[in-house]
């Protein structure tokens, strides 16, 4: 599987944010053929836990959930084409993560999350891992 995107964040005050998430992924199988993309829109809530400045780096911790809109398409990749078949479900996604910004460029942060997501597979041999790790940069507009 292979994935990217981007996230929106706005903390409304110190712990409390929302966030909206669009990922692509495309994927293929060892037990089935053809290739399968999707698309996820995820809006969502965030909690930080708390702030810790320890010298020249801002750390914060944070927790969230999010609910995650999907539409995938199945493509055959057989000899003989067939037409594509298309899904959308719903599903839910946590995660949990820090963000790091750093005193000399206040704008710029890195963050990594761990996150769990459940949706359903309506295309057998296609199931994407639930568990999930991102890395990621930021650019803060104030």
């Amino acid at each position: 599987m292979s994935s990217f995107g981007a996230t929106a964040r706005w903390w409304h005050d110190k712990h409390l944010g929302i966030q909206v998430g669009l990922t692509r992924d495309a994927m293929s199988s060892d037990t089935a053929a053809g290739r399968v993309t999707s698309m996820q829109i995820e809006p969502g809530v965030v909690y930080a836990l708390f702030d810790r400045v320890p010298g020249y780096v801002w750390i914060r911790p944070y927790v969230g959930s999010a609910l995650s809109f999907r539409h995938q398409t199945w493509k055959d990749t057989a000899p003989v084409p067939m037409e594509p078949a298309s899904d959308n479900g719903v599903g839910f996604r946590v995660f949990g993560g820090s963000e790091l910004t750093f005193a000399s460029v206040t704008q710029f942060g890195l963050s990594a999350e761990v996150g769990y997501r459940r949706w359903p597979t309506p295309f057998p041999g296609f199931e994407a891992d639930r568990m999930s790790v991102a890395i990621a940069g930021h650019w803060y507009i104030k």
